[in-house]
């Protein structure tokens, strides 16, 4: 079975995931690692080069890829990938969605300091990050919220996580 892990950057879905993986017993993989591995670029070239718009085909494409790997997974996924193209619907029609929850304060105390990793942070001013992280975190919320799992995940312990899984599975 792939678990799925959706959250707005910075929620530590790559982090948390290498680790549920390992307490787990899955293998584990980064959507965006696969798609600059695969595109042989970088995340950031791609928004500079195509823009988000093809950047978010590219998560669709290799979303709906790994579909074709058997054995279980713990899959990190883009912060936007489950509020487009039916990705939402899709992971829980797929697996099990889970939501790595953090409020606006607490993201952006991750976020202040990794701009120039975060293609849509870069260029922003503290007040325009939180700014941003508020608006998107409004819109993205009613997706994030279709997850199976919602998860607190500002204080994560891994061991919890991994214990709710198992309850729900």
């Amino acid at each position: 079975m792939n678990i799925y892990l959706i959250g707005f950057m910075g929620c530590g879905k790559s982090t948390a995931g290498k680790k549920l993986a390992n307490k787990l017993e899955y293998s584990f993989l980064d959507i965006d690692e696969m798609i600059q591995k695969e595109e042989d670029t970088t995340i950031e070239k791609i928004f500079q080069d195509y823009g988000e718009g093809y950047f978010r085909q590219l998560e669709n494409k290799y979303l709906r890829k790994l579909n074709e790997k058997s054995g279980n997974y713990i899959i990190a996924t883009g912060g936007g990938l489950p509020c487009h193209d039916g990705n939402i619907d899709y992971i829980n029609k797929h697996g099990l969605a889970i939501y790595l929850k953090m409020n606006t304060g607490q993201l952006f105390y991750r976020l202040k300091h990794a701009k120039k990793k975060r293609p849509l942070l870069q260029n922003k001013t503290e007040d325009e990050v939180v700014e941003y992280i508020e608006s998107k975190l409004k819109e993205r919320e009613p997706f994030y919220s279709k997850a199976k799992i919602v998860f607190d995940a500002f204080n994560m312990r891994i061991s919890e996580l991994a214990e709710e899984i198992n309850q729900y599975l």
